[in-house]
This record gives structure tokens, sequence and C-alpha cells, in this order.
């Protein structure tokens, strides 16, 4: 499965075709889905990494902020964190530098009808405020 799939099926499961612009916490992701999401990134480690080389690439971008959302609500201890947790946690060998996990994020928030002026999502470990 592609994190296009991936992302037409969690919107279906939530009777919607597009994203409503609302916080992700809004979307009430299960369990069974923020796991198959860790799985879908460990699976496709090169997607990732081509964010900022890509025009396009916003399903991954989508589910990566909500991913990194989902993440801090679920398992974030307190704390100095940083993003490389997320990483981490999706058992990818690479780390986004700031200007493309900055434009990861970006294009992320615009699939779901978010700004990141709304909502700080640059700052570190801050996910949900994007939510």
């Amino acid at each position: 499965m592609d994190f296009a799939s991936w992302l037409q099926r969690f919107l279906e499961a939530r009777r919607s075709q597009h994203p409503s612009g609302d916080r992700l916490f809004s979307y009430r992701v299960s369990k069974e889905e923020y796991l198959k999401l860790r799985t879908l990134f460990a699976q496709s480690r090169k997607q990732l990494r081509d964010v900022s080389r890509r025009t396009g690439a916003p399903a991954e971008c989508a589910c990566f902020v909500l991913y990194a959302a989902e993440w801090r609500r679920r398992e974030y201890a307190g704390g100095h964190g940083c993003w490389q947790d997320i990483f981490d946690s999706l058992q990818h060998d690479i780390a986004l530098n700031d200007f493309e996990r900055a434009l990861a994020v970006e294009r992320g928030l615009g699939y779901w009808g978010r700004k990141v002026s709304d909502s700080r999502e640059t700052v570190p470990l801050q996910p949900t405020r994007m939510a």
C-alpha cells in the first residue's frame, strides 16, 4: 500500500473524500491506523527523503504530519525532545534537515487544509498544535 491509498482509506473510514481543514486530533486516529502508518513509513524509507526534491509528495507529507501529531499524543514522554525522536520511531535511517522538514510539514498541513502560521508547526515536538 502506498501513502495515497492509505490516506484515501483513512478518509473513507470517516465518510469523507477530502480533508475537512479541522485540527488533526479531530480525525481520531485509531491505534491500528497509527501502527499501520508507522509500518508504511518503515517500508518506504526512500519516499520521505525525496520530499524536498519533488514538487508534489502531498500524500507522504500528509501522512508524516498526521503521524507526528499522533506520535506526540501517544508516545512523547516530556522533556527535551526533537524531531529526530519521531524519525527514530519510524525506523527511518535518515533525518530531514530543518528546511526539508519545514517543507514537508508545510506540504503536509496544506493537504489537511491547515497552515503552519495557524499552528506553530515548526516548533520541535509540538505537532499536535498543527492538529
